[in-house]
């Protein structure tokens, strides 16, 4: 047999360019379609296997029908040693990139676009044999015997060495992204890319006196769930949302996955792998079409949902219990998915990261996307050593950037299973004055030394509960401050439950590990970091209701 990788480039190069939703739409859209494209004159050869990702040419159902790209960049499949691939893949690529031109519409001159895609696409792969695949086994403990991991590390290596292929200094996304003058998006909705979509309800605004339109960063801000939609008015114990001049970036990505990949195919066969993996690529796609149902239930619009890989804008509420259910529903799918495996649980513990950045609706969408991906970045992060060596790997973590209109940057790094412990606090948060928020945000400033010392003294096991709650309440004893020391209360139990109890615990050592590692990074005490994580968590909390 012979293994092959295809890579499809350049997607990040591109999405830099886009200046508005549609425009990120279409930049991933496009190299997604390149994707599906390439999978179909694929599967017309005799003997070519894909397993990723999951593509199967017998199935009526189009994954893409939503308008929502499900293909990753890159392709792995085998094929019998009689076939001379070869030859094949250079007259495909060819095709794909011609097919492509033409999804461009008008915009420029048949020649100019066609010139364009030729150069500026990049469609590279890597063959190997079974002699070079046991000759890399041999050298690298680091792949094993998985096919999957194996290619994508040469994959990794062509990429690199390509960096300078296929270079052009015209870019034609640029003028395409921009439009013309007070009608930005006018070439994506002229392009066959959107007119032979499906009309999809996450990328699409109907206007009931004019015709449908592309959604805006003000569309998508503006939104609302689903259910809140309707000229009902609001249940009883429900708040709207009130914030509409801010957006949300999101960007995902599985943890562990490498890990299970290399347990699916642990101690068996490279001629066997395929299947296995063909299982897993199958439970990314099943995920993918859920995740992105849920985001327009949310009233978000899904920029690309392929493999563990998901980018979404959204408005800003409830984006806390929005991540919190895509994780439940990662690690649920894949579970399902990989039943016929027979895997061991703890050997499917995966999980999701999340990079979310909001700003206002004005600032620059490509800063947004940078800071999502920055966040993402840090959420995966190792936290360091446990005292016995081993690495406490990062992950299942939401890291979160707000930037205000006023400049103002606000950053916190959430436990996935605090998420809905902070949307609660929010919630409840608005059943209450204004003021008792304002009072705990003042005093952290203002008795900040005293606030150190209390989380400090807290962590480290020489105040119990009983202890901390007094003199976190002794704060707030002004006349004023009296009538709501409930909420106060509640603020406190919140933050010993889940952040200074975790330190002091057993249960919870690398809790320990991650906080002492921080303060020696930042040169900061343990009460510092503390009273620092309550500030962003209180900030958010005001920020999320519409706070001044």
């Amino acid at each position: 047999m012979k293994y092959v990788g295809i890579t499809i480039g350049p997607i990040f190069k591109t999405i830099g360019e886009a200046i508005s939703p549609a425009g990120l739409w279409f930049g991933s859209y496009f190299f997604s379609t390149v994707t599906k494209k390439l999978c179909e004159k694929l599967v017309e050869i005799p003997n070519v296997k894909i397993f990723s990702p999951f593509y199967d040419s017998n199935s009526n159902q189009n994954p893409q029908e939503d308008g929502i790209g499900r293909y990753h960049d890159r392709i792995l499949f085998l094929v019998d040693d009689n076939t001379v691939i070869e030859g094949e893949l250079p007259s495909i690529i060819s095709a794909v990139k011609k097919e492509m031109a033409e999804k461009f519409g008008t915009f420029k001159t048949d020649k100019e676009i066609m010139h364009f895609v030729d150069n500026y696409l990049r469609i590279d792969f890597v063959i190997l044999n079974e002699e070079t695949i046991n000759e890399i086994i041999g050298k690298s403990g680091k792949a094993g015997n998985n096919i999957a991991i194996i290619l994508n590390d040469a994959l990794d290596a062509l990429e690199l060495m390509a960096a300078g292929k296929g270079r052009t200094d015209m870019n034609l996304f640029a003028p395409f992204f921009a439009g013309q003058k007070g009608n930005r998006n006018i070439y994506i909705k002229e392009s066959k890319l959107f007119t032979d979509t499906k009309p999809n309800s996450q990328l699409v605004i109907k206007h009931p006196d004019r015709d449908s339109d592309l959604k805006s960063i003000e569309d998508i801000a503006l939104s609302r769930k689903k259910e809140e939609n309707s000229s009902k008015e609001v249940p009883d114990g429900e708040v709207a949302p009130t914030r509409s001049e801010y957006y949300a970036v999101v960007n995902s990505d599985g943890d562990k996955v490498g890990t299970l990949l290399r347990a699916l195919c642990k101690d068996v066969e490279i001629s066997k792998q395929s299947d296995r993996i063909n299982s897993f690529s199958r439970a990314c796609l099943d995920y993918a079409g859920e995740a992105a149902k849920l985001v327009g239930k949310y009233g978000g619009m899904t920029i690309y949902a392929g493999g563990d890989d998901l980018l979404f804008i959204a408005p800003v509420h409830s984006i806390f219990s929005l991540c919190s259910e895509l994780d439940e529903m990662f690690k649920k799918t894949l579970k399902k998915g990989l039943e016929k495996v027979n895997l061991p649980d703890d050997e499917i513990n995966v999980s999701l990261s999340f990079g979310v950045a909001v700003q206002y609706v004005k600032y620059p969408l490509y800063e947004a996307l940078e800071r999502a991906r920055v966040q993402l970045y840090k959420a995966k992060e190792s936290y360091g050593k446990r005292p016995n060596g081993s690495k406490i790997s990062g992950g299942n973590r939401l890291g979160i950037e707000l930037v205000k209109h006023s400049g103002k940057t606000v950053q916190l790094m959430v436990e996935n299973e605090k998420l809905g412990i902070i949307d609660n606090l929010i919630d409840y948060r608005a059943t209450t004055n204004d003021q008792a928020l304002e009072s705990v945000l003042y005093n952290l400033q203002d008795t900040e030394i005293i606030f150190k010392l209390l989380f400090e003294k807290t962590a480290q096991n020489e105040f119990d509960f009983q202890k901390y709650n007094t003199r976190f309440l002794n704060n707030f004893n002004n006349p004023n401050q009296l009538a709501y020391h409930d909420y106060l209360e509640k603020i406190a139990e919140f933050f010993y439950d889940n952040y200074l109890k975790e330190y002091q615990y057993k249960y919870k050592p690398d809790t320990k590990v991650k906080v002492d590692g921080v303060c020696a990074k930042r040169n900061i005490s343990i009460g510092e970091f503390y009273t620092k994580e309550l500030q962003a968590i209180l900030f958010l909390v005001k920020f999320w209701q519409g706070g001044k």
